[in-house]
């Protein structure tokens, strides 16, 4: 039986990393399951049973299409986990900002093709050699990879098994979100409303992702890459945590816990 991770999911859209720490989040490890009829935590016997090699850190994936937040899930997982987490985004992000060889071509490919998965071979060695980084670390949050078969299997490739949590959202809520969705300057925290400032007080700001033909190119990235990822792991009978993206509180922490006690 795998070990179970139990998630209280808050909805993200209220919070930001300085809300996050006056709050119980309750996200936990625990060595059992949470029973359907009552809500409550069970024993598992025996140790959680680990299918990556011994020298590895057990990876959530989190996964999810464009403004399903996988990056603000991860963070708030790894608040409460006490775990670190790997933004794939983010990194690339940072590799093109500080202007290094692999961000010169992640720059010059996005420039050329807005939108797209950028090609394994670039970005594979960039993850690997960050969750290199984190040698003692018994899990790590890894937000936005893999998101395709091939990002898959190159995990594999590194050693890793990763346990994936995908946010299910519909193409409706994405178009939504996307036209009013906003990102803290300070923080990266999201929020999806007309508010200029984040609850850390400082400015908020549209980015060129969400607009545009960057989100058509978006939208069928998911498609054409990730949908197929899930149905290749269904066909395979690999589990995976999958999870409705809602706005209501109470409704998103009781699914949250059903998905992982069933696992």
């Amino acid at each position: 039986m795998q070990g179970h991770i139990v998630l209280r999911a808050y909805c993200f859209e209220a919070l930001c990393p300085s809300t996050v720490l006056t709050r119980e989040l309750n996200f936990r490890r625990v060595r059992g399951g949470v029973s359907a009829a009552t809500g409550r935590t069970r024993p598992l016997r025996g140790r959680a049973r680990t299918t990556h090699m011994a020298s590895r850190s057990r990876l959530l994936a989190i996964v999810g299409p464009p403004a399903s937040e996988p990056t603000a899930y991860a963070r708030l997982i790894a608040n409460g986990l006490r775990c670190p987490t790997l933004s794939v985004g983010q990194m690339l992000a940072t590799e093109v900002e500080h202007g290094t060889h692999a961000g010169l071509k992640v720059a010059d490919f996005v420039a050329a093709h807005p939108g797209e998965l950028v090609p394994v071979p670039l970005v594979a060695p960039l993850v690997q050699q960050r969750l290199q980084q984190f040698p003692g670390a018994d899990i790590v949050a890894l937000a936005g990879f893999p998101r395709s078969l091939q990002q898959w299997k190159a995990l594999q490739t590194m050693g890793y098994a990763p346990e994936l949590l995908h946010l299910n959202l519909s193409e409706e809520l994405q178009r939504e979100r996307l036209k009013s969705r906003r990102v803290c300057g300070a923080c990266g925290w999201p929020a999806f409303d007309s508010h200029a400032m984040c609850e850390c007080d400082a400015p908020t700001h549209r980015v060129s992702s969400d607009e545009g033909e960057h989100v058509e190119a978006r939208l069928s990235a998911y498609s054409t890459h990730t949908q197929p990822l899930l149905e290749h792991l269904r066909g395979r009978g690999i589990p995976f945590h999958e999870v409705e993206v809602v706005a209501d509180l109470a409704q998103m922490d009781e699914q949250v816990a059903a998905v992982v006690s069933r696992s």
